[in-house]
């Protein structure tokens, strides 16, 4: 927080043990604050992003919710799910991801190593708000070229920003230009075929800018 206020160094993505402690403080009023209060709305535009490019036939797919929090965006693609894996830092996260029932697994790990660690695993990967916790996207998408099969998919969301590259915002979140994404995609492997511009949620009484993007393996 001191380096998104603008003094020393700045990290180019928060530590595990950053994104522990916060989730985990913010777990018992997570979805309340957002839903309610922000009006979040990450997961739910994710997966109208899924419907617009799905074939219809999108059924029984082995799905990994990446940074899968209390199961916000679980709850929209389990009807999609013949497996559905949940992973997240916070295991008091995951404790409410549980209540939910719709998870096969819940795994608490990073989510670059958790990927690394299952070649050709997954149809589709869905990540609502993780990626502002990580500035380079380099070692996540690549870790997600990894994880997916053959011609599988990786959808998330940004906070978008018009500067190059990536940046740590004042609110010790990170924005990136769309721009950014499709190049560290393709080194990666993946290409794009879809991204949009959204509204992600309010925050101090201003719309938050996002951008969804649909990556594929080829």
């Amino acid at each position: 927080m001191v380096a998104a206020l603008g003094h020393g160094s700045k990290p180019v993505r928060a530590s595990d043990a950053y994104v522990k402690e916060t989730f985990d403080n913010f777990a018992e009023d997570f979805d309340r604050q957002l839903l309610e209060d922000l009006e979040y709305k990450a997961p739910k535009l994710i997966y109208a992003l899924f419907r617009d490019i799905a074939a219809g036939t999108d059924k029984n797919l082995n799905i990994l919710d990446a940074g899968c929090g209390t199961g916000l965006a679980g709850v929209e693609f389990k009807p999609h799910a013949g497996r559905l894996v949940g992973v997240d830092l916070s295991p008091e996260m995951l404790k409410l991801a549980e209540k939910r029932h719709i998870y096969e697994e819940l795994l608490e790990e990073e989510l670059a190593a958790c990927m690394q660690a299952r070649a050709d695993a997954f149809d589709l990967i869905v990540a609502a708000d993780v990626f502002c916790y990580i500035g380079d996207l380099a070692e996540t998408l690549a870790a997600a070229m990894v994880a997916l099969r053959s011609s599988g998919r990786l959808i998330f969301s940004v906070e978008a920003q018009s500067r190059r590259g990536f940046s740590l915002t004042g609110s010790g979140r990170y924005a990136h230009k769309p721009a950014y994404i499709r190049k560290v995609a393709e080194k990666a492997g993946l290409r794009e075929i879809s991204g949009r511009n959204e509204k992600l949620r309010m925050e101090y009484g201003e719309p938050v800018r996002g951008y969804l993007t649909a990556l594929e393996k080829p």
